[in-house]
Order: structure tokens, then C-alpha cells, then sequence
């Protein structure tokens, strides 16, 4: 049955706005809230197919990380020494732009420390990060206080190789900060309507008109802050990436409390409290996760329940609580993107992964993208 609208709901979501975003997680509402600010006149809307967010936003494992030694050397021979450090310092400063803009209390920020263990199949790796340490450490002194990385002096799990202790990391709770962002763009003026998904979208007397299960919209400006997800009919630089994750009942699992990443990121793990919450492994079957389909699998819940189980020797102490998957971006290049598709038309995303640390100031500072448009 066609979705009918009262004289009262038109009033309030009118067909046009001057300024549409489509996606309401971290980037999206940072998007319309930093317009809405710059334009307090415009009439700013959000449009999400889902109850909160559907992708990453609310799906995400809850690290506030700018990434790891083990990452950066795969990242060097993906991109390139410059291109690489300039990634880590993007992230940096991305997470103290949102703990300026959402709080610390409001998204229950806690920086409890992060650390990479490397595992005894993993000795060349380990000296080649040691040999990183001090000129990672060296680059990056004039933005922090203290070292982004320093040997690991606990014996975290018996039979490593070693660990790299990051002193910076932190944990927040990712709805908690999402429903705070959609609190501030709310009390500056934007509306937010969810449930509705757009299926597609043609250009009408200068304004994008966007077909949706709720109806047509229309704007002078749009911007699809989808990450994975793309726009209608556009062919962008994407691939999606799906990672699952699962959470135990509590119990005495002896870690203390903070982050663990291993094999170069796709493994990480967190405590919560007396709980502890274990996801990825993508890169065990790299063609059956480049999807945009939310699901679970044998083959890698089946791995981190080993993880958990062996590698980290939890036995059968253990009991899973919940079990979820998020979608995040990747592609040809690990920098976010904000590109320009037609006159009025816009894409920004594609954080591979990291949106918590990424996503709210590069959307911020995408915004100068649309000045004069």
C-alpha cells in the first residue's frame, strides 16, 4: 500500500529541502549538522532506511583506534611511506574532533590502551615492527604527548612472540555517540525521517528528485553518505567489505580491560567489562565477505570461536551472548572520499573501517567541497 501523508506531516517533511543527505550514521548526520550550522536558514533533511543506521555506525566494535603498527606496514607497501602516515594522523585528529563534538561521558569513552600481539609464525613481522617503533614514534611527537607506540613490558597471553602497546586507544559505545550526533543535528534544525530508502534518483529542473519507498523527494543538493552502499546508478571506486563479530556472556577471562588487535588488524578484540567482544577475520575468505549482505558464516564465526578458545586459551569457559555483522568500505585507495557526481550530487564515505576515528571531521571538512555549488 502507497505511503499517504496529512496536510500536519507535509508541514513538518515537505517534499523540498535546500539540502538532503541520504545515510544517517556518523558521516552522514555529521554532514547535515555542519551544513545546517554554516546554513542556519536551509531546510536540511536526513533520509535512513533504517531504525538507527544500517551498515557500520551502529554495527561497529566500539574502537576509538588510529591503527597499528602491523597495519601501517601493509598499508606502506599499499600506499606508500606519505600517504600512510598522513592515514594515522587523519585518524588522530578525526577522534579528537568527535570527542569535542559528541563528549566523552555522552559516547562513554573510556582510554583504556590497545594492544598488537604477534604470534609465534609471525617473526618477521615482529622485528620489521620493532625497527618501526622509533621513527613512527619520532613523526608523530609534535602531535600527541608521549609515544603512539611503545614495547609491551606485560605478559598479555602465554607463547607471543611480543605485543606493541598503544597508549592512546579507547573504547566508546558507538550507538550511544550516534544517538548523541542525531541529538545535536536535531536541536540545530535538521529533521530526520528513518525507515525511508531511497531506490533511486533523476535530475528534475535543477533539483535531484529521489524515489523512495516513502515518497519522492527533492533537493538542490544531495549528498549519499552510504559508504558501502554507493549511490543509485553510479559506478564508484567501492568494494564493501563485511566483518562479523560476537560478543560472550561474562565470565573471568583475565585480560586486562582495553583493545587487542593481531594479524595486521583483521583480528581484534575488546573487553566490556567482564565480557569480551571478538570480530573479523575477513581475510580467511576474502571473496565471500566483499559483500553488502548483512549474515554469518561457519567459516569465520567457527575461527574466532577457535581464537577465543586456543589462541588466546579461554578454553570452554566462554558462552556467546550476541552475534551481528557490519558492512564497511574499502577500495582502490584506503583515503575516505568525497567525490562530486553531477552538478548538486555528491558521494562521501568509504573509511575502510575506521569511520569511528574517520567519519564526523572528514564529513565536516567535506562541506567545502559544496561551497558555490
Amino acid at each position: 500500500m502507497q505511503k499517504t501523508w496529512s496536510f500536519w506531516e507535509r508541514q513538518y517533511y515537505p517534499q523540498h529541502w535546500d539540502f538532503i543527505v541520504v545515510g544517517g550514521g556518523f558521516c552522514g548526520v555529521s554532514l547535515a549538522y555542519h551544513f545546517q550550522k554554516q546554513n542556519p536558514r536551509a531546510r536540511v533533511l536526513i533520509l535512513e532506511r533504517d531504525i538507527l543506521a544500517e551498515g557500520a555506525s551502529s554495527k561497529n566494535a566500539g574502537f576509538a583506534c588510529y591503527g597499528t603498527v602491523g597495519e601501517y606496514q601493509s598499508d606502506l607497501k599499499l600506499m606508500g611511506a606519505e600517504a600512510a602516515l598522513n592515514l594515522i594522523e587523519q585518524r588522530i585528529k578525526g577522534l579528537e574532533f568527535l570527542k569535542l563534538l559528541v563528549g566523552e561521558a555522552q559516547m562513554s569513552w573510556q582510554q583504556l590502551g590497545g594492544r598488537e600481539l604477534y604470534f609465534p609464525d609471525q617473526k618477521e613481522e615482529w622485528e620489521v615492527a620493532q625497527a618501526h617503533l622509533g621513527d613512527l614514534n619520532k613523526t608523530f611527537n609534535k602531535l600527541i604527548q608521549g609515544s603512539l607506540f611503545q614495547l609491551d613490558k606485560e605478559n598479555i597471553v602465554q607463547g607471543l612472540l611480543g605485543s606493541i602497546y598503544s597508549p592512546l586507544e579507547a573504547q566508546l559505545d558507538p550507538v550511544k555517540a550516534l544517538v548523541q550526533l542525531r541529538k545535536l543535528a536535531l536541536e540545530s534544525g535538521v529533521r530526520i525521517l528513518n525507515s525511508v530508502e531511497v531506490k533511486g534518483l533523476y535530475s528534475h529542473s535543477g533539483d535531484w528528485r529521489l524515489e523512495s519507498n516513502q515518497g519522492i523527494w527533492q533537493a538542490a543538493q544531495v549528498v549519499f553518505a552510504t559508504n558501502s552502499f554507493g549511490v543509485p546508478a553510479y559506478d564508484l571506486d567501492l568494494i564493501p567489505a563485511r566483518n562479523q563479530v560476537l560478543v560472550t556472556q561474562p565470565f573471568v577471562h583475565g585480560l586486562k580491560p582495553g583493545n587487542y588487535h593481531a594479524r595486521e588488524g583483521y583480528i581484534y578484540f575488546r573487553t566490556i567489562g567482564n565480557r569480551l567482544l571478538i570480530g573479523g577475520a575477513r581475510h580467511l575468505a576474502l571473496e565471500a565477505e566483499t559483500t553488502s549482505q548483512m549474515g554469518l558464516t561457519s567459516t569465520i564465526q567457527d575461527y574466532l570461536r577457535q581464537f577465543l578458545t586456543k589462541d588466546l586459551a579461554m578454553g570452554d569457559q566462554w558462552k556467546i551472548e550476541s552475534q551481528w555483522s557490519g558492512i564497511i568500505a574499502t577500495g582502490s585507495s584506503k583515503e575516505p572520499l568525497m567525490q562530486a557526481l553531477e552538478p548538486g550530487l555528491w558521494y562521501c564515505g568509504r573509511f575502510g573501517g575506521m569511520g569511528v576515528a574517520l567519519s564526523t571531521q572528514f564529513a565536516a571538512d567535506a562541506l567545502k567541497s559544496l561551497e558555490g555549488n
